[in-house]
């Protein structure tokens, strides 16, 4: 079971030699789609975990389930824990939300092909990554962009962590 799980977070977030397929995503939710999101917070890796305390990720499983970590134990190398199953109507909503990001379609500045290895060089940005049918695409945004700042607060309110 751990395995399929593991298996599954690393097919979400992207492993380093697939290729970030840019093909459009639907306008409505696909039933298959995922998403992740992460608040990294421009601490390099290293850093002692209280230098990391504001660091965050999200993944929404294509069966609804919301995975949330916080603090040091939001490292990309560990599949977070199950917070809670979110209804269709509200996956829908994040679907549009990651669509407004524009993550489907980034600015080559913006993009990220390897969002599990990806170094923000210090930087705090907000990593985003969806996943549907056959595409996948990610992005690396700002943490002033407003689209994906109301996308990790949305998370972070429905996994109760304060954003």
């Amino acid at each position: 079971m751990l395995a399929c799980l593991m298996a599954l977070g690393v097919a979400l977030l992207g492993a380093c030699t697939a290729p970030m397929t840019l093909t459009d995503p639907p306008a409505d939710p696909p039933g298959d789609f995922g998403l992740a999101v992460a608040f990294v917070p421009g601490a390099r890796v290293g850093t002692p975990a209280s230098d990391r305390a504001s660091a965050a990720r999200y993944i929404l499983e294509p069966d609804g389930s919301l995975r949330a970590a916080t603090g040091g134990g939001a490292s990309p190398q560990l599949l977070p824990p199950i917070v809670r199953r979110v209804d269709a109507p509200t996956r829908a909503g994040l679907w549009r939300r990651a669509l407004a990001t524009g993550v489907h379609d980034p600015d080559p500045e913006v993009r990220v092909s390897a969002p599990d290895l990806y170094d923000s060089l210090g930087k705090p940005v907000v990593l985003v990554t969806i996943a549907w049918g056959d595409g996948r695409s990610s992005a690396a945004f700002d943490t002033a962009d407003p689209q994906a700042r109301a996308l990790l607060d949305e998370l972070a309110r429905l996994a109760w962590v304060a954003p």
